[in-house]
């Protein structure tokens, strides 16, 4: 198991096919330089993996980010938890940003199981719901709640959306 902190070569062709890039013999690999941190203090703590990841591409919104990740790894899949036990908080920055002023973040997390069912919650906030965004710009906060059984064979999924924008001609839409 990987230990402290290293730099790890991404290829995102493996991991996100849209991205363009191909990784197929003979071709040319665009890799992404990850700063990874791994440590486990002891058997039973659960395995931590910190990520600052800057996204060299515009994102939504057209600008460039840092995204700034901690996983905490309590079990791997298996047959009675097949999505392990994890919970993963996420910040997105301007580039190399304080991750305590976000752009964005959220956090994805298995659920315990309860009554033969399993599953997992995430949620994103981009902005402030309370406040105006600036003109022809938009806050949200998206949340989703999965409820499976554990074979799988039945589920429920809840989602929401809340949403503010500062329309050019529509003013304040708030929904």
């Amino acid at each position: 198991m990987n230990r402290g902190v290293y730099l790890a070569r991404i290829d995102r062709q493996q991991c996100d096919p849209s991205t363009g890039t191909t990784s197929q013999s003979g071709a040319t690999v665009a890799y992404e330089d990850w700063i990874v941190r791994s440590l486990r203090r002891n058997s039973l703590d659960p395995q931590r993996v910190e990520l600052w990841v800057p996204l060299l591409q515009p994102q939504r919104g057209g600008g460039f980010q840092t995204l700034f990740a901690t996983l905490d790894l309590r079990s791997a899949a298996s047959e009675t938890q097949p999505y392990g036990a994890f919970e993963l908080d996420f910040a997105g920055t301007v580039p190399f940003g304080d991750p305590r002023q976000p752009i964005h973040c959220g956090r994805i997390a298995t659920k315990p199981i309860v009554g033969g069912r399993t599953g997992f919650t995430f949620f994103e906030l981009r902005g402030d719901l309370s406040a105006l965004p600036t003109p022809g710009e938009g806050h949200h906060l998206i949340q989703a709640h999965v409820d499976l059984a554990l074979d799988r064979t039945s589920g429920v999924a809840r989602v929401s959306r809340q949403e503010r924008r500062n329309d050019l001609q529509l003013g304040d839409t708030a929904c």
